[in-house]
């Protein structure tokens, strides 16, 4: 096993493929992107060098899908991928773990709305009556 290849081939093929769908999610999104969902098929084995390629398949400004496939050098697919991509925003000093929270509004408290934990009415018990 030589530096930098790791001891399964499908490890590897999996790492080269959502590194291409990082890419392609960056080209749409910026730098900074955190995967929502990833899906990775493999379809046959493979044999000699492989190569990754992913594309956006659709989206917006904050979320978008890619679709990547890994294949030999003939263009048999080896692997596909599908994955969702959000942009990751900053967090405030407000919202770092362990800051003070502020007060909630009325809206947060409207029906519908999950609101805090804390002003949650208790679960109800759901188990059968005999």
């Amino acid at each position: 096993m030589s530096a930098g290849m790791s001891a399964d081939p499908g490890t590897e093929a999996m790492s080269r493929l959502y590194r291409a769908l990082l890419d392609a999610a960056r080209t749409r999104l910026g730098a900074d992107v955190q995967t929502v969902d990833l899906h990775l098929s493999f379809l046959q084995p493979a044999a000699g060098p492989l190569a990754a390629s992913a594309r956006v398949t659709g989206g917006g400004r904050s979320v978008c899908f890619c679709e990547g496939e890994l294949a030999d050098e003939r263009g048999v697919r080896a692997a596909q991928a599908m994955g969702t991509f959000r942009a990751r925003r900053a967090v405030s000093a407000a919202a770092a773990p362990g800051a003070p929270r502020a007060a909630m509004s009325d809206s947060a408290n409207a029906p519908g709305h999950l609101g805090d934990c804390a002003t949650a009415p208790p679960p109800r018990d759901c188990s059968p009556t005999s």
